[in-house]
């Protein structure tokens, strides 16, 4: 049973660039870690036994509890009442995978209704805007029989980072307890902006018909000037070819995607893929608390302990230059790690994917867990609290950057960090390379600060 879970191994999404092996005890990106209560808390107990263990029992002993039962929603169904001045949490990559299966579910979020108001759990940080559309499910199990309520669209002004109210396109939609929303059309600022070297026009029908479904969708834009376009599609031998119109990628010598397809059939999965990479790269906010926050980029080094065990530690300088670019050589041996240090005033919830310009794949390097209901672990504590991804106790794997190929001589990325003050799930964001598939006592509290903000630094690779 050595090998049970080894599709989950390499399920993480990346060409270029991947985690480092090795080390897999205790690693959050092949394992989910349900643990009883935060790690400065004491696991209660009752009757000889675990509450959090009794709770979990309780739930999993019902048949109807287990249908797109994930590990992120055991916390949200689970009996709270048997868990007293403890807080469960649930870490990992594939915590929203569901318990008994492979499968991913596609995003969702709570809504409910409130008076007369639509209350949804997703803000801008979800990347909810104004002109984006919303089917609306009393339940999940509603949401897989294809039976859906109506359409919700964010109200002018009342979305937030983490919230949205939402207004029915239509008459009211009933809705007496709390149902679940699915994006059903993207934002038009979501959209992939791309300019064609050839005229839609001069398509076979069907792709003519998949463009227009694309725009119609906002998955793609046409645009005519390369200065407002992100990538440029051209016809080469029968073939669509990706040409990359970043400035700092071009001028690092990256200029086309590494990947092609043919050209018969427009590959609609290719463009919804390429506007999700560009609009989550793209987007941010602007907030002063990325200021306090130190990025340290350093490669790492096998040590012995005096106990005998081997670990991980960073050496050298941070490579992170003055510039904010990262240049490191193409290697598949050295692994590199992360050290966040926080000197703000809030506690901080991270996650940091990197952005392979080569083949539009995102790889998550960190994504901090979750708690549902109950108070969260704080990954990157207020005034001097330091996080190390990589290495240390962080808990996910070291990264490596190695060639797609041996023809491939330059290759550029972008690191990306988002910082939010509560719990996030930005898993999303993470994807296979797209190509792949042509050939994924008590005292009041202090106010918590519901915003976030994000980093970015080029990642620049040499042959």
């Amino acid at each position: 049973m050595h090998d049970l879970d080894e599709h989950i191994w390499g399920d993480a999404p990346g060409t270029s660039d991947s985690n480092g092996i090795g080390l897999l005890q205790g690693n959050l990106r092949t394992h989910v870690l349900l643990a009883a209560c935060q790690k400065d808390e004491s696991a209660k107990e009752m009757d000889n036994r675990g509450r959090f263990t009794s709770a979990l029992l309780a739930l999993l002993e019902k048949p109807d509890e287990l249908k797109m039962l994930t590990y992120s929603n055991i916390l949200n169904r689970i009996d709270r009442t048997l868990l007293i001045d403890q807080n469960p949490q649930v870490e990992g990559l594939n915590r929203d995978r569901k318990l008994f299966t492979c499968d991913v579910p596609r995003d969702f979020y709570p809504v409910s209704l409130q008076g007369n108001t639509y209350v949804t759990e997703a803000g801008t940080l979800d990347g909810v805007l104004l002109d984006s559309e919303f089917t609306v499910y009393e339940s999940l199990d509603a949401f897989l029989d294809l039976r859906p309520l109506g359409t919700l669209v964010p109200v002018a002004n009342r979305v937030t980072s983490r919230q949205s109210i939402m207004k029915p396109q239509g008459a009211q939609i009933p809705l007496p307890k709390p149902g679940i929303v699915v994006q059903r059309r993207a934002a038009s600022g979501q959209a992939l902006h791309i300019r064609t070297t050839f005229k839609v026009a001069s398509l076979p029908e069907e792709s003519q018909n998949v463009m227009q479904k694309m725009q119609r969708q906002n998955v793609i834009v046409l645009v005519q000037s390369t200065e407002r376009a992100e990538v440029e599609v051209t016809l080469h031998d029968d073939r669509i070819l990706f040409n990359i119109l970043d400035r700092f990628a071009r001028a690092v010598g990256l200029t086309r995607v590494y990947h092609d397809c043919p050209a018969d059939t427009i590959p609609y999965n290719i463009f919804h893929a390429g506007s999700r990479f560009f609009w989550n790269l793209r987007r941010t906010h602007a907030h002063p608390l990325s200021r306090d926050v130190q990025i340290e980029f350093r490669a790492l080094k096998v040590s012995t302990e005096e106990n005998g065990i081997q670990v991980l530690e960073a050496v050298g300088d941070n490579l992170i230059d003055d510039h904010g670019v990262i240049r490191i050589p193409f290697s598949a041996t050295t692994q590199y790690g992360i050290k966040l240090t926080n000197q703000s005033k809030w506690n901080l919830f991270p996650a940091v994917f990197y952005f392979n310009m080569a083949d539009w794949s995102v790889t998550t390097y960190y994504h901090a867990g979750t708690s549902g209901p109950f108070t969260p672990d704080i990954p990157l504590r207020q005034n001097g609290g330091t996080l190390t991804i990589g290495y240390g106790s962080g808990g996910f794997d070291p990264f490596t950057y190695a060639a797609i190929d041996e023809k491939q001589m330059v290759g550029m990325g972008h690191l990306k960090i988002f910082l939010s003050t509560r719990p996030a799930e930005l898993q999303d964001i993470a994807q296979r390379s797209p190509f792949l598939g042509v050939r994924e006592s008590f005292r009041m509290p202090p106010p918590i600060l519901n915003t976030w903000s994000s980093l970015q630094f080029p990642v620049v690779l040499r042959a």
